[in-house]
Protein backbone atom coordinates (compact mmCIF):
# COMPACT_ATOMS: atom_id res chain seq x y z
CA UNK A 1 0.00 0.00 0.00
CA UNK A 2 2.88 1.92 0.79
CA UNK A 3 4.64 1.74 -2.37
CA UNK A 4 1.33 2.74 -4.52
CA UNK A 5 1.18 5.84 -2.47
CA UNK A 6 4.62 7.19 -2.84
CA UNK A 7 3.80 6.16 -6.84
CA UNK A 8 0.99 7.87 -6.69
CA UNK A 9 2.85 10.53 -5.51
CA UNK A 10 5.10 10.90 -7.56
CA UNK A 11 2.48 10.63 -10.70
CA UNK A 12 0.64 13.69 -9.49
CA UNK A 13 3.24 15.88 -9.00
CA UNK A 14 4.69 15.22 -12.35
CA UNK A 15 0.83 16.09 -13.69
CA UNK A 16 0.93 19.14 -11.60
CA UNK A 17 3.62 20.00 -14.05
CA UNK A 18 2.58 18.96 -17.19
CA UNK A 19 -0.72 21.03 -16.45
CA UNK A 20 1.28 23.74 -15.73
CA UNK A 21 3.33 23.48 -18.55
CA UNK A 22 0.07 22.84 -20.95
CA UNK A 23 -1.59 25.64 -19.64
CA UNK A 24 0.86 28.09 -20.83
CA UNK A 25 1.53 26.79 -23.97
CA UNK A 26 -2.10 27.57 -24.34
CA UNK A 27 -1.75 30.80 -23.37
CA UNK A 28 1.13 31.73 -25.83
CA UNK A 29 -0.73 30.57 -28.64
CA UNK A 30 -3.99 32.17 -27.48
CA UNK A 31 -1.84 35.54 -27.77
CA UNK A 32 -0.21 34.66 -31.30
CA UNK A 33 -3.26 33.59 -32.62
CA UNK A 34 -6.77 34.25 -31.63
CA UNK A 35 -8.53 31.87 -34.06
CA UNK A 36 -7.96 28.11 -34.68
CA UNK A 37 -8.39 25.09 -32.68
CA UNK A 38 -6.93 24.88 -29.31
CA UNK A 39 -4.00 22.91 -28.41
CA UNK A 40 -5.11 18.40 -27.74
CA UNK A 41 -3.09 16.96 -24.68
CA UNK A 42 -0.20 14.73 -26.20
CA UNK A 43 -0.49 11.05 -26.18
CA UNK A 44 1.89 10.96 -23.20
CA UNK A 45 -0.58 13.23 -20.95
CA UNK A 46 -3.46 10.73 -22.00
CA UNK A 47 -0.91 7.70 -20.97
CA UNK A 48 0.02 9.07 -17.29
CA UNK A 49 -3.53 10.37 -16.81
CA UNK A 50 -4.77 6.96 -17.19
CA UNK A 51 -1.77 5.35 -15.53
CA UNK A 52 -2.80 7.33 -12.57
CA UNK A 53 -6.42 6.01 -12.47
CA UNK A 54 -4.96 2.63 -12.50
CA UNK A 55 -2.84 3.77 -9.93
CA UNK A 56 -6.07 4.45 -7.54
CA UNK A 57 -7.05 8.16 -7.96
CA UNK A 58 -10.58 8.91 -8.45
CA UNK A 59 -11.56 9.72 -12.10
CA UNK A 60 -12.82 13.04 -10.66
CA UNK A 61 -9.69 13.95 -8.71
CA UNK A 62 -7.83 13.45 -12.27
CA UNK A 63 -10.48 15.26 -14.19
CA UNK A 64 -9.55 18.33 -11.81
CA UNK A 65 -5.99 17.57 -11.21
CA UNK A 66 -5.37 17.35 -14.99
CA UNK A 67 -7.69 19.86 -16.14
CA UNK A 68 -9.64 18.36 -18.30
CA UNK A 69 -13.39 17.57 -18.12
CA UNK A 70 -14.94 14.01 -16.73
CA UNK A 71 -16.02 13.29 -19.78
CA UNK A 72 -13.14 13.32 -21.36
CA UNK A 73 -11.51 10.78 -19.09
CA UNK A 74 -13.80 8.48 -19.01
CA UNK A 75 -13.67 8.46 -23.25
CA UNK A 76 -9.40 7.67 -22.59
CA UNK A 77 -10.35 5.30 -20.04
CA UNK A 78 -12.61 3.20 -22.63
CA UNK A 79 -10.32 3.55 -25.52
CA UNK A 80 -8.10 2.35 -22.69
CA UNK A 81 -9.48 -0.75 -22.23
CA UNK A 82 -10.98 -1.50 -25.57
CA UNK A 83 -6.83 -1.88 -26.42
CA UNK A 84 -7.03 1.48 -28.58
CA UNK A 85 -4.17 3.88 -29.18
CA UNK A 86 -4.72 7.13 -26.77
CA UNK A 87 -2.91 8.90 -29.87
CA UNK A 88 -5.07 12.11 -31.17
CA UNK A 89 -7.53 10.92 -33.96
CA UNK A 90 -7.14 12.53 -37.12
CA UNK A 91 -9.20 15.97 -37.77
CA UNK A 92 -11.88 15.88 -40.08
CA UNK A 93 -12.07 19.32 -42.50
CA UNK A 94 -11.34 20.05 -46.39
CA UNK A 95 -7.96 19.86 -47.41
CA UNK A 96 -5.80 22.82 -48.37
CA UNK A 97 -5.87 24.12 -52.11
CA UNK A 98 -2.20 23.98 -51.77
CA UNK A 99 -0.97 21.07 -50.76
CA UNK A 100 2.08 21.27 -47.89
CA UNK A 101 4.28 20.25 -50.54
CA UNK A 102 4.41 22.84 -52.58
CA UNK A 103 4.94 25.72 -50.05
CA UNK A 104 8.55 25.50 -51.18
CA UNK A 105 7.39 25.85 -54.36
CA UNK A 106 4.95 28.95 -53.64
CA UNK A 107 8.43 30.42 -51.34
CA UNK A 108 10.58 30.67 -54.76
CA UNK A 109 7.84 32.19 -56.86
CA UNK A 110 7.39 34.99 -54.35
CA UNK A 111 11.53 35.70 -53.93
CA UNK A 112 12.12 35.57 -57.80
CA UNK A 113 9.77 38.58 -57.70
CA UNK A 114 9.84 40.70 -54.78
CA UNK A 115 8.25 43.19 -56.23
CA UNK A 116 4.97 41.73 -57.26
CA UNK A 117 1.71 42.59 -55.90
CA UNK A 118 -0.27 39.84 -54.64
CA UNK A 119 -2.80 39.39 -57.55
CA UNK A 120 0.65 39.30 -59.59
CA UNK A 121 1.71 36.50 -57.25
CA UNK A 122 -1.91 34.54 -57.08
CA UNK A 123 -1.50 34.49 -61.52
CA UNK A 124 1.87 33.08 -61.43
CA UNK A 125 1.17 30.41 -58.31
CA UNK A 126 -1.57 29.52 -61.15
CA UNK A 127 0.59 29.32 -63.98
CA UNK A 128 2.97 27.23 -62.47
CA UNK A 129 1.14 25.12 -60.53
CA UNK A 130 -2.51 25.10 -61.91
CA UNK A 131 -4.22 26.13 -58.11
CA UNK A 132 -5.92 29.35 -58.16
CA UNK A 133 -6.07 30.89 -54.50
CA UNK A 134 -7.16 34.60 -53.90
CA UNK A 135 -5.17 37.33 -52.85
CA UNK A 136 -6.33 37.43 -49.62
CA UNK A 137 -5.93 33.96 -48.81
CA UNK A 138 -2.28 33.92 -50.85
CA UNK A 139 -1.45 36.95 -47.88
CA UNK A 140 -2.48 34.33 -45.61
CA UNK A 141 -0.54 31.89 -47.00
CA UNK A 142 2.84 33.92 -47.45
CA UNK A 143 1.78 34.95 -43.23
CA UNK A 144 2.21 31.46 -42.56
CA UNK A 145 5.16 31.15 -44.29
CA UNK A 146 6.96 33.90 -42.86
CA UNK A 147 7.19 35.99 -46.21
CA UNK A 148 6.61 39.41 -46.11
CA UNK A 149 5.53 41.19 -48.91
CA UNK A 150 7.55 44.74 -48.68
CA UNK A 151 7.65 46.93 -51.92
CA UNK A 152 11.50 47.90 -52.60
CA UNK A 153 12.13 52.02 -52.15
Amino acid sequence: MDDVGKCLGLIIADFRELRLMSRAACVRRATVARWGMALRPSTDFRERLVTAIAAGLAPGDAARLFGVDRRTVFRWLARHRRGESLAEKPRSGRPPKLAPARYEQLRELVLAHPDATLPEHAVRLQAATGVRLSPSHLSRLLAKLGLRLKKRA
